[in-house]
């Protein structure tokens, strides 16, 4: 591996450079970043992504990161979804928390997840609903079935690839069965 001038030999490298959005990825998304919450990396949006909807019947969407199939609503998402369902079921008990997710099913731990979310009827998640649209201004996102669904507050995890160094140096991430994908 060359680093400046200089080489390096290695018999194992790991390169972590961290996720970027892509934010292209998602109709209306580039141009609403700044309205359209993620709070996936630390920064400002970890400020302002608090579970305090608008009103006490509101309408929650949350969709989970990396819609390839992955790692499609991992742990981390389905830990968010209980944590925002636990704070509406007992502080906007008529607010309904929507998840749409790219996969059929829950990929990630489905069946502990799913008991878990048996002491939450506000929770409606619907597989097979990959967001590839969002309006802000109408406040409603576009399935890729063609489905409109609007929302009052939106969770919406762009899509991601490896870091642009990677991706330059042809280091994006392998899977066990050496297929490329990014992360």
């Amino acid at each position: 591996m060359r680093v400046g001038n200089d080489a390096l030999s290695y018999d194992r490298l790991i390169v972590s450079p961290g996720v970027e959005f892509q934010w292209d990825q998602v109709e209306g998304l580039a141009a609403a970043q700044d309205r359209v919450l993620h709070a996936w990396k630390a920064g400002p949006q970890d400020r302002r992504a608090g579970p305090a909807a608008p009103r006490d019947v509101g309408r929650w969407r949350l969709r989970p990161d990396d819609p390839a199939g992955r790692l499609s609503l991992p742990a981390r998402s389905v830990r968010t979804t209980c944590q925002v369902a636990w704070y509406l079921k007992n502080n906007k008990p008529k607010s309904k928390l929507i998840v749409l997710d790219a996969n059929p099913n829950l990929v990630s731990k489905a069946a502990l997840f799913r008991a878990a979310w048996a002491d939450y009827p506000n929770i409606e998640y619907r597989g097979s609903n990959k967001v590839v649209k969002v309006d802000p201004g109408a406040r409603e996102v576009t399935t890729e079935l063609g489905d409109k669904v609007k929302y009052d507050v939106l969770n919406l995890i762009p899509p991601q690839r490896a870091g642009t160094i990677a991706v330059t140096a042809d280091l994006s991430a392998q899977t066990s069965a050496g297929a490329r994908s990014t992360i």
